[in-house]
């Protein structure tokens, strides 16, 4: 499953398949190619782990990275799932 590291909503194939450096999310417009989408980075540390590619600033913005690869097996926090799974409970009961 694919979704943006920002807004947490699910992407599609094709709009990570042929990602340019500008590409942005459809549901909250932040750029796609960055540090927080690609499959080196390494959120409890907070740095790449592929360490061939030059210094981040900025790691939620687009970048010219050549190592960057689109996080294609990252889940979804749990957190996130017991929340939506609340919501429909309360959508479900809603009186």
């Amino acid at each position: 499953m694919l979704f943006c590291a920002s807004c947490k909503k699910e992407l599609q194939d094709d709009d990570v398949r042929l990602l340019q450096r500008r590409d942005t999310c459809h549901h909250c417009g932040m750029d796609l190619h960055t540090c927080i989408n690609c499959r080196f980075w390494d959120a409890n540390a907070s740095l790449c782990r592929e360490g061939l590619g030059d210094f981040i600033r900025d790691r939620e913005k687009a970048n010219f990275c050549s190592q960057f690869s689109f996080d294609k097996e990252r889940e979804l926090p749990d957190y996130d799932k017991a929340a939506e799974a609340k919501a429909r409970l309360e959508a479900l009961f809603k009186k």
